[in-house]
């Protein structure tokens, strides 16, 4: 109604109005929108960076990822070689020990082998001593009662010729103690000491004993010749084949009678 008033130059003042605020609406909305789109590309902008930014750490990890990996992945190797290694020096451990147990069980029944076969030989061999004992005993007494026979014989012929020489009286007391101590009783004594006294220590016997070869010792000094590590005989040198011995009581009472005669204690 109240256009309908208006003049022509004020409707055209007022047109011209509406079509500035128009284009100065549409001017300003570019300008927001404009704006807008600078926002939203700053963001995305923004958002880009970051995204690169993650990427590249994302990256970095998973390259620091792969190089433990690597390194696990050697270590690994290594500790499978270690353990074929470890497993291989176990094998031979286990062969080893099994060679050692074998050869222990072998030197074990070879030894108890070695121990029997010595055994049966003692056995056999004392058995075989045994047997002969009476046969070298018998010779050494035999051989005593010759040495024995041999001296009185020699003191018998000795008084024979003192007695055929007939002396005259005044030197029958001389005669007759020359006689007591003449060669011919000394010859018997000697003799008969020397069958008294131990070859070893030439000393008279307390305890005579004959060996396996048949010659007669003092215990105490035979003994001792052993324990010093000797098997050969002292007289013939010769090799004992055992050291049993056994008491000579013939020579013990010949001894205990010289004691009694000479009163040696």
């Amino acid at each position: 109604m109240e256009s309908a008033h208006l003049c022509p130059s004020e409707a055209k003042y007022i047109f011209i109005i509406s079509e500035t605020l128009t284009r100065a609406n549409d001017a300003t909305t570019d300008s927001l929108q404009t704006n807008n789109m600078s926002t939203q590309r700053t963001q995305l902008r923004t958002r880009q960076c970051r995204a690169r930014r993650q990427t590249q750490l994302h990256q970095s990890e998973r390259e620091e990822v792969q190089i433990n990996r690597d390194g696990l992945a050697e270590q690994l190797d290594q500790l499978e070689k270690s353990f074929k290694e470890n497993e291989t020096r176990l094998k031979d451990y286990e062969e080893s020990i099994e060679a050692a147990r074998r050869f222990i069980e072998k030197v074990t029944a070879d030894r108890v082998k070695v121990a029997k076969l010595v055994d049966e030989q003692d056995r056999q061999r004392e058995a075989d001593i045994t047997k002969d004992e009476p046969t070298w005993i018998a010779s050494a007494a035999q051989g005593a009662f010759r040495r024995l026979k041999t001296a009185m014989a020699d003191s018998v012929n000795a008084c024979i010729k003192i007695s055929t020489a007939r002396p005259s009286a005044a030197g029958k007391r001389k005669v007759s103690a020359q006689a007591n101590r003449g060669p011919a009783k000394r010859k018997f004594v000697e003799v008969i000491e020397d069958d008294l006294l131990c070859p070893i220590s030439k000393e008279l016997m307390s305890d005579p004993v004959l060996t396996v070869d048949g010659h007669t010792y003092d215990r105490t000094n035979i003994v001792a010749w052993f324990e010093r590590g000797n098997r050969r005989s002292p007289t013939t040198n010769l090799v004992l084949e055992s050291f049993n011995l056994i008491p000579n009581h013939r020579v013990k009472s010949l001894v205990q009678s010289y004691r009694e005669k000479r009163s040696i204690v």
